[in-house]
């Protein structure tokens, strides 16, 4: 326990890769206390001992021995960002389908849904992490409820699965994060999503929605992954705590928001994540503090898109050097 404690603390490490027990000790308590300190890691434990993995999965991937190399690989690469799946579509062949083909390849289906007020229910109860959905279900179009989604869950990814070029369109301006036709196949989820999480990622935080879909549109259409939104301090802490994005970019000046408080935290944590502010110029002394809890740079108003746009580049590329 002693030489793992350490080596942590040494490395700081992106993934972990533990028994279940060494030696006879149990490694649990030592997994779930890293999961507390280092967020961002992703834990894989490994047993033929499955009866305990219910113990485990709320902090790690589990896989059984022995192991299928292939599946370990694409358990790792996905990470606890893509752990809990639930599959929204109408026909029932196609939909056990999608299930049983991402259930075969390394991803925990938790649930499918024909409906989108049944999906609604599904979300708010196992709070997944990838929902794979028909954005048409019947004659009722969905993309009122994708936003209602992205909104009240802002760090699950959403795939749209549709032919039409038009309807991927429309699900990605409510939220969706990616696409792919029909039928969904194995080689296009994995590819679309190791495609987006090769991005580099940001959260946004304005308590004006406008502000926040402008700065989303920015982004993703200039090679940004947004993983997610937020209209308050809980909600921005529960995307930093879910997701590790590589930027937070947020209006300083709103009710509830305690950005001094989050860069405080950012840093207390160890998170990797690197924030930008944005506010009126006259808020100097507010500044000064923030960039002094850790905050990485500040952008004053007014500002436009080009601005925001090629100082968030220059932060990241700061960022990697380091």
């Amino acid at each position: 326990i002693a030489d793992v404690n350490g080596v942590i603390r040494a490395v700081r490490p992106d993934l972990v890769v533990s028994e279940l027990s060494i030696s006879g000790v149990d490694m649990l308590p030592v997994l779930r206390k890293l999961r507390i300190e280092r967020a961002d890691s992703t834990i894989v434990v490994v047993s033929s001992q499955t009866e305990k993995f219910k113990e485990a999965e709320d902090f790690g991937i589990c896989l059984e021995k022995p192991i299928d190399i292939k599946k370990m690989a694409q358990a790792v690469y996905f990470g606890l960002s893509m752990k809990k799946v639930v599959v929204i579509e109408e026909n029932e062949t196609s939909r056990h389908r999608t299930s049983r083909m991402l259930s075969e390849n390394g991803f925990r289906v938790v649930g499918e849904v024909d409906s989108w007020h049944r999906a609604l229910e599904l979300c708010d109860k196992l709070s997944p992490d990838l929902l794979i959905v028909d954005p048409i279900i019947g004659s009722y179009e969905g993309y009122s409820v994708i936003e209602e989604i992205c909104r009240s869950f802002p760090s699950v990814t959403i795939i749209a699965s549709s032919d039409s070029a038009e309807v991927c369109k429309k699900a990605q301006e409510h939220g969706a994060g990616l696409c792919t036709g029909k039928p969904v196949n194995l080689e296009a989820v994995t590819g679309v999503i190791t495609e987006y999480l090769k991005r580099d990622s940001v959260a946004l935080a304005d308590l004006i929605k406008f502000s926040r879909k402008k700065w989303r549109s920015l982004f993703e259409s200039n090679g940004f992954r947004v993983s997610g939104e937020a209209d308050s301090q809980e909600s921005l802490l529960e995307i930093i705590e879910n997701t590790a994005p590589d930027l937070v970019i947020t209006e300083v000046n709103f009710p509830g928001m305690d950005c001094i408080e989050i860069a405080r935290k950012m840093r207390s944590r160890n998170q990797r994540s690197m924030m930008i502010a944005v506010s009126a110029p006259d808020n100097r002394d507010k500044v000064a503090k923030l960039l002094s809890a850790g905050a990485a740079l500040f952008i004053p108003k007014p500002c436009d898109d080009d601005q925001i746009l090629a100082m968030a580049r220059k932060t990241l590329e700061g960022w990697k050097r380091t």
